[in-house]
């Protein structure tokens, strides 16, 4: 390794720690993502600029000369594909597998391509090894209510954690229902921390697309042009949902035996069996 290289083909990157053989790196035993995901226009990007961030390594503990990563596994996946030889790194001591896992983790955390129930089961095992909402903050750089909305997440229940896996189920939706559920549970219960332990299941809304009423109800907002207003399920506005509700409860009525002043069918008296 020779050290105070720019990265390969990149312009004005400064220097960095050291530079490594590619053939000399492995990839750590315990990362927590297998799968590398989509490298595509990660390699386009190392072809045509170079590494702009170094891997983070330490010293392999079997192999002299080795390098394992700790922070970095896709910009090295990445960098096999584009074809490059050498990859800047940033070398730290060997501290033991515990520290490895949380420098892994909190790159994760960091990680732009993760998806929010991800980053939420990183930011959670960093959590259960210890780390409070605000040193997760610090050591991510991201914002305290940030963190707290990633952790959020993990008090779903596995079903509704896979919608937010697929983006079926905004995050958004997903927080508020969770906090609206441990809002009511602290309610009922009068104390703080009900929920703890709790896997939460998140309902979808009555009013949507798919309500029998949903189209009447659409069809009445468009007509009184109730553009300004919110539309309850992406379908109308409250007024002219209670409107259809309302309609269709009066011609279920009417429909009753007795409605109208129309008497109902006499039913037939059985007498006691002697």
């Amino acid at each position: 390794m020779t050290g105070g290289r720019r990265p390969l083909g990149a312009g004005g990157a400064g220097p960095v720690s050291d530079y490594c053989h590619i053939s000399r790196i492995a990839g750590h035993p315990a990362n927590i993502r297998d799968d590398p995901g989509d490298l595509s226009e990660l390699v386009a990007s190392i072809k045509a600029h170079g590494i702009l961030q170094p891997l983070v390594v330490r010293p392999h503990p079997q192999r002299h000369g080795w390098l394992v990563v700790l922070g970095g596994h896709r910009r090295l996946a990445a960098a096999r594909l584009a074809g490059l030889e050498e990859v800047p790194v940033v070398v730290r001591e060997a501290v033991g597998p515990a520290k490895d896992i949380e420098i892994m983790l909190v790159e994760n955390c960091q990680r732009r391509d993760l998806g929010p129930i991800e980053k939420a089961e990183a930011m959670g095992a960093l959590r259960d090894r210890g780390y409070s909402n605000l040193a997760i903050a610090k050591a991510t750089g991201l914002a305290d209510a940030t963190v707290c909305t990633y952790l959020a997440l993990l008090d779903l229940d596995a079903a509704s954690q896979e919608k937010v896996r697929n983006r079926e189920l905004a995050v958004s939706v997903a927080v508020e229902a969770v906090r609206k559920t441990r809002a009511r549970q602290r309610q009922r219960a009068g104390q703080k921390n009900r929920s703890a332990g709790m896997r939460l299941s998140w309902e979808p809304d009555h009013f949507t697309e798919r309500h029998p009423l949903a189209r009447k109800a659409n069809e009445l907002c468009d007509a009184r042009e109730h553009n300004m207003r919110r539309r309850i399920g992406k379908v109308a506005c409250g007024q002219c949902w209670e409107t259809v509700i309302r309609a269709d409860e009066r011609s279920a009525m009417a429909a009753l035996p007795g409605a109208n002043g129309t008497p109902p069918a006499p039913q037939p008296v059985r007498g006691r069996p002697e």
